[in-house]
């Protein structure tokens, strides 16, 4: 079915795409909305109206944009399909093509995976750091410690030299 944009949104608001949007994909990117606010993927939720921007290699998320010099192609990225909405997720659903519920459903899981495995990788990346930060800590204090040792050794043979006559 063709994307009737209302009033508000032929006037002020960003490109629409062609179709309009199958309830079953509002509710799939609702739900990845609510996924991002559970996991705290990010300060802000690009899913609602926050201004905040969003990607990984699997999909991107634009808020919508209130600066009317700057003009989204799309609020949502996921391989070649792209949806737009009207100041929040849920107003103005547009969809650039037809997507059965399978692909809709395969297109969730990747988002939700992506979120996973990102959220994974954070943490290792995380843990790498602290197990780095300790090792640098003791090796700092090793060589304080050795540096204290080598100067008391030094101090304990600097006794003054007395020349015979």
């Amino acid at each position: 079915m063709n994307y009737e944009p209302e009033l508000g949104q032929l006037i002020m608001g960003q490109k629409s795409q062609d179709l309009e949007c199958p309830e079953y994909v509002v509710a799939a990117l609702e739900y990845l909305a609510n996924f991002f606010d559970k996991k705290s993927i990010s300060e802000q939720n690009p899913f609602r109206n926050t201004g905040w921007n969003w990607a990984n290699s699997i999909f991107t998320v634009f808020a919508y944009e209130w600066d009317k010099d700057i003009e989204l192609r799309y609020n949502f990225k996921y391989k070649d399909i792209e949806i737009s909405w009207y100041k929040y997720l849920g107003r103005g659903m547009s969809i650039n093509r037809k997507i059965s519920e399978l692909e809709c459903w395969k297109m969730l899981q990747d988002c939700i995976n992506s979120i996973i495995c990102r959220k994974k990788e954070l943490k290792e990346t995380k843990d790498a750091l602290i197990e780095k930060d300790k090792l640098i800590e003791k090796l700092t204090n090793d060589l304080d410690e050795f540096e204290m040792i080598r100067s008391f050794e030094f101090k304990s043979y600097d006794l003054p030299f007395t020349q015979e006559s």
